[in-house]
């Protein structure tokens, strides 16, 4: 019986220190990884950033016109403009024949 109580207390002397030694290292290992473990941590909420960013960017490109609408766009602008210098020209038209028929309705009178 003591000779059992004696090798349970060798054994569990060993066993015990075997535990701190791995405890040890755990910690040790732990305390190692953590700042790759932040690193990863702050570059998996980066990655996520941009993934957010890139499906607006093309979310926002889905409304975004096409090169044909534009040269469409540019073209009917160009035809707009060219009415709209037409109804100049035909308004200063009017607008001088107005003024001539006013004066001679003005000087008319007198």
């Amino acid at each position: 019986m003591v000779m059992d109580l004696d090798l349970m207390l060798k054994w569990g002397g060993g066993i015990g220190l075997l535990l701190s030694i791995l405890n040890t290292a755990w910690v040790m290992a732990g305390r190692a990884a953590k700042p790759v473990t932040d690193r990863l941590d702050k570059h998996g909420t980066d990655l996520k950033d941009h993934d957010r960013r890139i499906q607006q960017l093309e979310n926002d490109d889905k409304h975004q016109p096409t090169g044909e609408q534009v040269t469409e766009l540019r073209i009917t602008a160009e035809r707009l403009d060219g009415h709209v210098k037409r109804l100049d020209a035909t308004v200063e038209t009017l607008n001088h024949t107005v003024r001539r028929i006013d004066d001679y309705l003005r000087d008319s009178k007198l």
